[in-house]
C-alpha cells in the first residue's frame, strides 16, 4: 500500500480567488444544451410529452480506454434519462489534476467532476468549489442507497454531502508460489513464516527448474511496491502493517506502522530472505511481473489480476507449459498471528462531486442529478457494469451469466459505472473462470488501517517523509545500515521530517470521527 501523498495547493492565489468567484458570485455557468420542457403544437390542447436530451460531461480519470462508434450504453441512457453522457477521459491522474486545475481556474467547469483521492477532494471541498448535494438527495434516492450511508458519510465536510463516494476495489494481495516447483522439491506449501523462507531458499539453491543451473530465485516483485510492499504478507504476520505512515487502532490505541515494534522485527526477518541470497536482485527496479512469467522466481505477493487472468496465464505458460501458480492463506507469523496485509477501511474508488457553479443552471442540474440517479438504479447498474441483458448477459435465477458478446462488445463500459459497483459480484462474472482466485484472495484476513480518512496537515511533507523512510528500509534489508541504528532513523524522521506532525493529526482526526476515544 502507497501512502497518500500531499495534494498541492490547486493553483495560486490569484486564480483561486477568481475560482471561488466563479462559483459563488454567479460566475459563467456552463450553456444548458436541453431541459424537460415540453412543447404543444398550435391549436392542440395537449399533446404527448416529448422531453429534450440535454448533454451532460463527466471529467474522470480513464486510461486505455476506445469507444465503439455505436455506444449502446450512451443510447440507453439517453433514453431512458434524456441525458447524453460525454465522457471526457484522462490518460493518468497527474493529466486529470492539470487539466481540471486549468478548467477550474478558467471557470470552465465539467458537469460532474470523479475526484481519484481524498487529497484533491479536501482542496476542492476546502475552496468552495463542490456542490453541496444535501438538499437534492431525494432525487439522488437511487445512487445513495446504492453506495450506502457509511460511504455517503465519507463524502460529507462540516455536515454538507459534497460527493457521492464510491465503493472502494476489495483488497486482494496475498503470496502466490510455485507449486510445481514445490512438488519438483518435495516440499508442503507453505503455512508459516519460516517455511515461507524455507521455501525461498530452496528455490534458490536446489534447482527447481531442473535445468543444472543455480539460475531462480526465492521471490520476486515490482520494483514501486519497494520492500515493505513486496514482503507486506511477511510484516502483517507479525502483527505490523508495514514500515509506512500506516495507522490501525489496537486495543483503544493508535498505532502508526513505522514506530510500532513488530514492524523492526518484521523488518530483520524480512533481511534474511536477503541475507540468505533469495530475493530477485532486480526487484526494485523490475517495472513489470515478467521476471514471475518467465520463471525466474517463485513467490510474489501480488493479486490475482496479476496470476489469475487469461493474459497472465499465457504468459506463464508461453515460457513454461508446467507452471503452476498457487495462492496461499494468509501466513501465520512467530506470534500467531495470520494477516495477508493490509486493508484500509477508508478507502474509495471515487469521489463523484458536481461542481457549484452548476447551482446556476437549474435545468443542467436537474439532468445531471437525473443521470447519476439512473445509473444507481437496478436497471442502470446492470446496464453499466454488464451491457444489454439478453445479448451481452442473461439471468439464472437472478445470477448474472456472462455472454461471449460481453467480452467483445462490452469491455468499454466501466468509465460508465458512476456510483460504483459491487466488485465481488462483478469481478465473478466478468472472470467467473478466476472466480475461485478472486475469493481466496479477497477473504482473507487483513489488519484494518484508518489513513483515507486522514487528511494531511499543513506544514508536513509527506512524499519527502516516505521518501526518506522507504530509502533507510531498504537499507536496513539490504544490509547497507545495520539494523542497530533503528531508533535513530526513527529520531531522524521526527526532527528533520516533522513525522510526529502526521501522528498528532491523525490522532486529533480519528477521535473526531468516533473511532479513537
Amino acid at each position: 500500500m502507497n501512502n497518500r501523498k500531499r495534494i498541492k495547493s490547486i493553483t495560486v492565489a490569484a486564480l483561486l480567488a477568481c475560482m471561488i468567484t466563479a462559483c459563488t458570485e454567479g460566475g459563467p455557468a456552463p450553456a444548458a444544451t436541453g431541459g424537460s420542457a415540453t412543447n404543444k403544437p398550435e391549436g392542440t390542447e395537449k399533446a404527448a410529452e416529448t422531453p429534450k436530451t440535454t448533454k451532460v460531461e463527466v471529467f474522470k480519470v480513464g486510461q486505455g480506454v476506445t469507444f465503439p462508434e455505436v455506444d449502446f450504453v450512451k443510447d440507453e441512457i439517453a433514453s431512458h434519462a434524456h441525458v447524453e453522457l460525454a465522457l471526457t477521459l484522462a490518460a493518468n491522474k497527474d493529466d486529470f489534476v492539470n487539466q481540471l486545475n486549468t478548467r477550474v481556474a478558467a471557470a470552465n467547469f465539467p458537469d460532474i467532476m470523479e475526484l481519484p483521492d481524498k487529497g484533491l477532494f479536501d482542496q476542492y471541498a476546502k475552496n468552495n468549489l463542490l456542490l453541496d448535494l444535501t438538499p437534492y438527495l431525494d432525487q439522488l434516492s437511487n445512487a445513495t442507497a446504492f453506495v450506502g450511508e457509511q460511504n455517503m458519510k465519507k463524502g460529507t465536510v462540516e455536515g454538507k454531502i459534497l460527493a457521492i463516494v464510491k465503493e472502494p476495489n476489495p483488497t486482494a494481495s496475498n503470496f502466490w508460489v510455485r507449486k510445481d516447483w514445490l512438488d519438483k522439491l518435495k516440499l508442503d506449501v507453505p503455512q508459516t513464516t519460516e517455511e515461507l523462507l524455507q521455501t525461498a531458499v530452496a528455490f534458490r539453491e536446489q534447482d527447481p527448474d531442473g535445468n543444472g543451473q543455480k539460475d531462480t530465485y526465492g521471490v520476486s516483485g515490482i520494483g514501486g511496491a519497494g520492500i515493505v510492499g513486496n514482503f507486506q504478507g511477511i510484516f502483517s504476520a507479525y502483527g505490523s502493517t508495514g514500515l509506512w505512515n500506516t495507522f490501525s487502532i489496537e486495543d483503544g490505541k493508535l498505532l502508526n506502522g513505522l514506530y510500532d515494534p513488530r514492524s523492526e522485527e518484521a523488518l530483520a526477518f524480512v533481511k534474511s530472505f536477503f541475507d540468505a541470497g533469495a530475493v530477485d536482485p532486480d526487484l526494485l527496479v523490475n517495472k513489470n511481473f515478467d521476471r514471475i512469467y518467465q520463471g525466474f522466481a517463485g513467490i510474489v505477493f501480488t493479486d490475482w489480476s496479476q496470476m489469475a487472468k487469461d493474459d497472465k496465464l499465457a504468459a506463464i505458460q508461453a515460457a513454461n507449459p508446467n507452471a503452476e501458480w498457487v495462492q496461499l492463506n494468509a501466513l501465520t507469523g512467530p506470534g500467531g498471528k495470520s494477516f495477508a496485509g493490509n486493508v484500509d477501511i477508508g478507502r474509495t474508488s471515487g469521489y463523484v462531486t458536481l461542481p457549484k457553479a452548476l447551482e446556476k443552471n437549474p435545468e443542467k442540474l436537474e439532468a445531471v442529478l437525473k443521470a447519476i440517479n439512473y445509473i444507481g438504479s437496478e436497471e442502470g447498474l446492470k446496464l453499466v457494469q454488464y451491457g444489454l441483458e439478453g445479448k451481452h448477459y442473461t439471468l439464472d435465477g437472478g445470477n448474472v451469466v456472462a455472454t461471449e458478446l460481453m467480452g467483445k462488445e462490452a469491455a468499454y463500459i466501466w468509465p460508465y459505472q458512476l456510483v460504483g459497483r459491487p466488485e465481488l459480484d462483478y469481478l465473478k462474472v466478468k472472470f467467473a473462470k478466476q472466480s475461485k482466485d478472486i475469493e481466496t484472495g479477497i477473504n482473507q484476513p487483513r489488519i484494518p488501517v484508518y489513513n483515507s480518512f486522514i487528511s494531511i496537515p499543513d506544514g508536513f511533507n509527506g512524499a519527502d517523509a516516505d521518501k526518506y523512510a522507504q530509502e533507510e528500509v531498504t537499507k536496513f534489508a539490504y544490509g547497507k545500515r545495520p539494523l542497530s541504528e533503528f531508533a535513530k532513523f526513527l529520531e531522524t524522521l521526527d526532527s528533520v521530517f516533522g513525522n510526529q506532525t502526521l501522528v498528532k493529526a491523525a490522532e486529533a482526526q480519528l477521535k473526531e470521527l468516533g473511532y479513537l476515544n
